[in-house]
């Protein structure tokens, strides 16, 4: 290759030493085109404007050549940038035989012709100087050690501090409703927020198998979840209780087949409920390989028990990053609270159920149970929990009343306790909110007792649960 920087621009622009060396084609045939326009034009408009205009052309050119990223963009500004220093070859000839003449003007020019030759003998070795002494100083489009942006709105220019990621996707209801069998845990609440994020209007099933405590707990997960990302629409939250079904289930089952036919029967379930909030799909928070019941094999079988849509948007997330995933989106401190509930535990469940075998199994259980248990669904808006906890918990707010009888229960799990310790001039128990229920009606009554909580919102719902269980000496502590 005889042109110079061709082994450079071959690396830098991922290109040929062919198209490389196009650049000095083009420049050479813009510089031999360019005179051809500036003589005439000079005597028209005069020598000087028309070598400016040369010299700003000249100028933008090249600066368009060092910022351009395209080896087809660097030889088309190439020949403009030749256009553009043309106007100097002819222009500084004419203004010396305009101001000149005889031997005087044929020193100037040849003074003026040797200062060309001597900068362009000299400049690749500058050039070659600065790139082995200073590396660093040259312009690094794709690798900037600094990038300034800059956005330009109605002539005022910007500038750029900071980005903040949004959330992505898609607003809601660009696509249609789903239903999200939301169980409280990690998995659940990020498969939700998965189809929230993509436009998908998410109502809440629950099947409720650990009673009223574990409800309060789950529905705090999705209003938060709703509240925080899709507030703008209105979600249902339906509660099932499954208790009936899984004592039919322990009571007629096999103990190895127990688990893939309580997840087939909370998909009919749940596509009852879907039919009720014309919900396309179903979603749930299962990943293959997670327990028993997620093998390829039984999922089949699973979703053999209903023909609607059973999503799984983290199918081959492992468990981990599902963690990192509820962290990101806040859910993380919740699901972590929430002790697991298994409506049934196989000492040795199937991995690869057979249909025919679960069907068998199934034929034993009562047929018309199913549909009660979803008859008899609570249907509760996101709007309802909020309003229900802030009109029905009729109690001061405040840490202005405490006194000597007053007692502080810190239902916070160990790591939010050890992470943030609660330090108030008052005794302060710990008690952690799935226990409150039944460790509540062992502590002394003649005390008053303040639930606290990070967020308000898990301690006003327990507040109301042991209100509703006859306990009036529950109040809420929220500090200023």
């Amino acid at each position: 290759c005889i042109f110079r920087p061709c082994r450079r621009f071959k690396k830098d622009f991922l290109t040929t030493a062919s198209n490389a060396q196009l650049t000095l084609s083009s420049f050479t045939i813009g510089f031999a085109i360019g005179p051809l326009f500036y003589g005439p034009l000079s005597d028209r408009f005069g020598r000087r404007p028309v070598l400016l205009f040369g010299i700003i052309f000249y100028v933008v050119a090249g600066i368009l050549c060092a910022i351009t990223e395209s080896i087809d963009a660097l030889i088309t500004l190439r020949f403009f940038q030749a256009i553009g220093g043309a106007a100097g070859l002819v222009l500084t000839r004419a203004i010396v035989r305009d101001l000149w003449s005889g031997t005087e003007s044929a020193r100037i020019l040849s003074l003026s012709l040797l200062i060309v030759s001597f900068s362009a003998l000299i400049a690749p070795f500058i050039g070659g100087y600065l790139l082995k002494h200073a590396e660093n100083s040259r312009v690094q489009l794709t690798r900037p050690d600094e990038e300034v942006q800059l956005q330009i709105t109605n002539q005022v220019v910007h500038l750029i501090g900071e980005r903040i990621d949004g959330l992505g996707g898609f607003p809601i209801p660009t696509q249609e409703t789903v239903l999200s069998l939301l169980s409280g845990g990690f998995d659940s609440g990020v498969a939700s927020y998965e189809f929230i994020r993509r436009g998908a209007r998410t109502h809440f099933c629950f099947f409720n198998l650990g009673g009223d405590a574990h409800e309060v707990a789950v529905r705090q997960i999705a209003y938060f979840l709703w509240k925080k990302y899709s507030s703008s629409h209105p979600i249902k939250f339906i509660s099932v209780d499954f208790a009936p079904i899984v004592d039919d289930i322990l009571t007629n089952v096999d103990n190895g087949q127990m688990g893939v036919v309580l997840k087939r029967q909370m998909l009919r379930a749940a596509a009852r409920v879907a039919h009720y909030v014309k919900a396309q799909a179903l979603v749930t928070g299962e990943a293959i390989g997670q327990v028993s019941s997620q093998t390829l094999s039984n999922l089949r079988v699973i979703d053999q028990a209903t023909p609607a849509l059973v999503l799984r948007p983290l199918i081959t997330k492992d468990k981990q990053e599902i963690v990192d995933e509820a962290k990101k989106i806040g859910t993380e401190p919740l699901a972590k609270s929430i002790p697991e509930y298994c409506g049934v535990i196989s000492n040795k469940p199937t991995v690869k159920a057979v249909p025919e075998v679960i069907e068998a199994e199934e034929a034993k259980l009562n047929q018309d149970l199913l549909e009660q248990v979803v008859r008899a669904s609570n249907v509760l808006s996101m709007q309802d929990i909020a309003e229900q906890t802030e009109n029905e918990l009729k109690m001061p707010d405040t840490t202005a009343e405490l006194n000597k009888q007053s007692v502080i229960i810190d239902i916070r799990n160990d790591d939010e306790i050890e992470a943030a310790p609660l330090n108030v001039n008052a005794e302060v128990i710990e008690i952690p909110f799935f226990k409150l229920a039944t460790k509540f009606p062992e502590l002394d009554q003649s005390h008053d007792y303040l639930l606290y909580c990070d967020q308000g919102i898990m301690s006003r719902m327990q507040a109301l649960l042991l209100h509703e269980n006859g306990f009036t000496n529950v109040s809420v502590y929220k500090p200023d």
